[in-house]
């Protein structure tokens, strides 16, 4: 499956939303294999920033976009970057797919990170909405 969702992450997504801005947003569109990169930065941003609101957890390029901000209202990107830093620095070298040890494949139609195997195996992610 190709996001975290309550089907395949309810802890994780439970935990989550609380923290989105949009109270319906059940969906972090990045692979099963980033569950606990995507776990540990909540719990960074718990720790830094309670009150935090999320914005949106998605791939981009084959980086982990976790949009936060610090405070309801606040635009201060530089804070959260800097409390996830050394969290999203993992996501870079973990496989999307499989949570392995992995690297970036960009002779792909878009950039993954991705182990040697899950790169054999499989096709690039359906994207639903970002077209």
């Amino acid at each position: 499956m190709w996001c975290l969702d309550p089907a395949n992450s309810k802890e994780l997504m439970t935990t989550l939303r609380s923290h989105w801005r949009q109270p319906a947003a059940d969906v972090a569109w990045v692979g099963e294999g980033w569950r606990d990169v995507v776990s540990d930065c909540h719990r960074s941003l718990i720790e830094h920033f309670p009150n935090h609101e999320l914005i949106n957890i998605q791939d981009r390029d084959g980086e982990l976009d976790y949009f936060a901000v610090v405070e309801p209202g606040s635009h201060d990107h530089r804070a959260v970057a800097e409390a996830l830093a050394p969290v999203l620095a993992a996501a870079s070298t973990t496989c999307m797919w499989c949570g392995e040890t992995g690297s970036k494949r960009s002779q792909r139609a878009e950039v993954l990170v991705l182990c040697d195997d899950c790169d054999r195996r499989f096709s690039d992610p359906p994207r639903p909405g970002f077209d």
